[in-house]
């Protein structure tokens, strides 16, 4: 009865609100995994009332405008000079840079093939006179249009550093073998060895380690973990803008406000990010890449195709998964290139201008892909000398013996896997996650689900090609994780398909932006904006909740009961270094499967400290009086009874970690 009397408009938020707060019901019951048939039922009703909204006609985001870029001569006296040059100095760089190092010569004339190619392309304002920079810079206009957008940013940049950097140093707690590998590789920069292609630990591209190495000579904080962790979580927070204007430039200006909040304390991200490895590089990259890239396909504008072209040809120096995005490139420009076509034929594509059907915009298109060539063209060169060690680390996991039948079902069930590690299961690897869990909380999870929805019904019913292109991105960036064919048992893995939380982080934001243009219909723009915002703000404050538990609590007791304690047996034997004898005589003796002892020596500030053995009688020097000290594995009896048959007066205690199961033998000796 009273449903009845409710105006249409009432009715459609009513709708939507209700669907939110049963799909993140429904969520929350598969987190608990208790009821089997809780979370499908609680996510029917959800996707029966946010259905009921969109049969009513509602949930329909206004096309963004086409820009009229200026119709540039495809190429000019000066143009055609400048990247001829630029076209002689890529081959001058190509040869300098052989031998997988930067040269000093290779890099200028690298840098300087950019440096013309984009002298040569760029597009320059037609009216550069100082009334028209007076109107650029109108701080009034720019005031007006952040009036509410600058203040939420600085809250979500605000939360998005607290979740990046609060107890950095201690959370995640340990080194692993790859924190390792890494710092030995930083500590060759440091030291005038710069590589092109770092072949340590089957090969990885060089951003992180000339990145790491540029903050420790800015910070004081040495070759540690905390610079890995320091540098990783920066570039997080870096990508939150970009993650803005990505939302704001394929659907408004909320649903990117959306996205950046929800992605500024997303525990996945959170999580690959912190660890101090290569994984939120992808994202980061990918951001800026993609926004310019949909801007220049929807507007035509030169300098669009030139930054896309740029950060694509940067990230291919980032992580290894980030090799997709070239192919991710040319799926999205056939996927505009196909509504194109079919508006063109149907009638509702009339003017040519930002459509593939201006010739205009392949010439931008193929600038684009030259400016990313060029920019990858010492990762080229090295692919060119090496092309084995190049592709080692992507091919291990790619190639399987197998028959092409048999190669289609690993690829097609890994591809379920990986979906499924949105809301169900995901990646077992203890370093980046705790193993098994879903990479969505219970809001974020339940607005993920009726976001795919959305996104179905504005694909079929309205043909909107925002839709095709969020799947594209979604599908071709869980590739990295869906190819693990050799090694089915490493997919889903979170941080192979961390770029894909980009396209999850939009996803999650439609509905509520949905459900704010909803309130606003029913009560009015203030009203239904202050409705919005309640709503909003707490299931953002559920989310930050959630996340707060699952990383600072359940994840970093997991990662300590899973890693080793090399930071407390550092402390232990740099304490009797420094107060009793030296670094010379302080060992280790190692046991399989237990400490990596490097990560003990850079704990010790020591990146080349490796005074341990398998063997305990490597370790002992009975003719040296000078005191000394060893740590042992407790299982390691036998190397116990060898100490003290040769130091008698030697003394042993079990020093008890804050961590159960990670105790260690200290034995030391001061006098003979």
């Amino acid at each position: 009865m009273y449903w009845e009397k409710l105006s249409r408009n009432w009715k459609k938020a009513l709708c939507i609100t209700v669907s939110l707060a049963l799909a993140a019901l429904g969520q929350f019951s598969l987190h608990r995994k208790g009821y089997p048939l809780d979370g499908p039922l609680f996510y029917g009703l959800a996707g029966v009332c946010f259905l009921a909204y969109l049969w009513q006609g509602s949930g329909r985001f206004p096309r963004s405008e086409r820009g009229v870029a200026r119709k540039l001569a495809i190429l000019n006296n000066r143009s055609k000079v400048l990247l001829l040059l630029s076209l002689a100095s890529a081959v001058l760089a190509f040869l300098s840079l052989g031998g997988n190092r930067f040269t000093r010569t290779g890099l200028t004339f690298w840098v300087l093939s950019v440096l013309l190619f984009l002298a040569g392309s760029v597009e320059l304002p037609e009216d550069n006179s100082g009334e028209a920079w007076k109107q650029r810079m109108d701080l009034a206009r720019f005031r007006s249009s952040w009036d509410w957008t600058l203040p939420t940013l600085i809250l979500i940049l605000a939360a998005g550093a607290f979740f990046r950097f609060y107890h950095l140093a201690s959370v995640p707690a340990e080194m692993t073998s790859d924190h390792a590998e890494k710092l030995l590789d930083v500590w060759d920069v440091l030291h005038g060895k710069y590589s092109i292609y770092f072949v340590r630990n089957t090969g990885r591209e060089p951003f992180q380690f000339y990145w790491t190495a540029l903050l420790i000579r800015l910070v004081p904080m040495g070759i540690s973990h905390l610079a890995l962790k320091l540098g990783t979580s920066l570039v997080s927070w870096f990508t939150l803008p970009y993650m803005y204007l990505l939302g704001k430039e394929l659907f408004d200006q909320e649903t990117g406000i959306l996205a950046a909040g929800f992605l500024a304390v997303n525990r996945w991200h959170v999580a690959i990010t912190r660890v101090g490895l290569r994984f939120p590089l992808t994202a980061f990259f990918l951001a800026p890449a993609l926004y310019h890239l949909f801007r220049a396909m929807r507007t035509n504008e030169r300098n669009q195709w030139l930054w896309a072209g740029l950060w694509l040809g940067a990230g291919l120096h980032g992580y290894t998964a980030f090799r997709v995005v070239p192919l991710l490139f040319v799926l999205l420009f056939l996927t505009k290139l196909l509504w194109d076509v079919a508006g063109r034929l149907t009638g509702r594509l009339v003017e040519k201008d930002g459509t593939t059907l201006d010739p205009r915009l392949w010439y931008n298109g193929a600038l684009s892909g030259t400016l990313a060539m060029l920019v990858f063209l010492p990762l080229l060169r090295y692919w060119h000398d090496d092309p084995k060690m190049f592709w080692y680390r992507s091919m291990s996991r790619a190639e399987a013996r197998m028959t092409t039948k048999q190669m289609w079902h690993v690829f097609w069930s890994n591809a379920w896997n990986a979906l499924k590690m949105f809301n169900w299961k995901g990646d077992v690897v203890w370093v980046n996650t705790v193993p098994g869990s879903p990479v969505l909380g219970a809001v974020t999870g339940g607005l993920f689900v009726l976001g795919v929805l959305y996104l179905f019904w504005s694909l079929f019913r309205w043909g909107d090609r925002r839709s095709a292109y969020l799947f594209v991105v979604l599908f071709v960036m869980l590739l990295p994780s869906i190819l693990s064919l050799a090694y089915p048992r490493e997919n889903p893995s979170v941080v192979r398909a961390g770029g894909a939380v980009l396209a999850v982080a939009i996803i999650v934001a439609l509905p509520l932006s949905l459900m704010a243009k909803a309130w606003k219909q029913a009560l009015g723009n203030v009203w239904g904006s202050w409705t919005a915002v309640v709503i909003t703000a707490a299931l953002w404050a559920v989310a930050i909740g959630g996340s707060y538990n699952w990383y600072f609590h359940v994840y970093d007791l997991q990662y300590r009961e899973s890693a080793w304690n090399s930071t407390e047996m550092a402390k232990v034997l740099g304490g009797f270094a420094e107060s009793v004898s030296d670094y010379k005589h302080i060992y280790i003796k190692a046991w399989p499967y237990w400490v990596d002892t490097r990560t003990v020596g850079i704990n010790l500030g020591d990146v080349h400290w490796n005074n341990a053995s398998l063997k305990i009688r490597d370790l002992v020097h009975k003719d040296d009086p000078a005191p000394k000290m060893y740590l042992l594995n407790p299982v390691d009896v036998k190397s116990l009874e060898y100490l003290e048959k040769a130091y008698p007066k030697g003394r042993h205690y079990l020093y008890h970690s804050r961590t159960p199961t990670r105790d260690f033998v200290v034995f030391w000796v001061t006098e003979r």
